[in-house]
């Protein structure tokens, strides 16, 4: 399952991590997909603190029409690790 790992400050809006998964997955269309935080659709609007995250918090992608076919996007705060990685869906189960 592909990811990609963000770090960004808990008061950074979250528009900044879809617009960053939208910039290095480009085969995903700007817009198509919902980002969720423990079931709950985010609001790109709001901060990883409005949704209580802490460190290593995972926020998944899912796409809406073919929701067999999604993405994890790994959210940590400044103080974890800086890396990213995206790469193709894996055909495991």
């Amino acid at each position: 399952m592909p990811a990609a790992l963000v770090t960004m400050r808990a008061t950074e809006e979250l528009q900044a991590l879809m617009d960053f998964y939208y910039a290095t997955v480009p085969v995903v269309p700007r817009g198509e997909g919902v980002f969720c935080y423990r079931g709950e659709r985010l609001d790109g609007r709001r901060t990883p603190l409005c949704y209580g995250m802490e460190g290593g918090a995972r926020v998944d992608f899912f796409l809406e029409m073919r929701p067999s076919a999604f993405v994890t996007v790994t959210v940590r705060d400044d103080q974890g690790p800086e890396d990213t990685y995206a790469g193709p869906r894996s055909t495991t189960p």
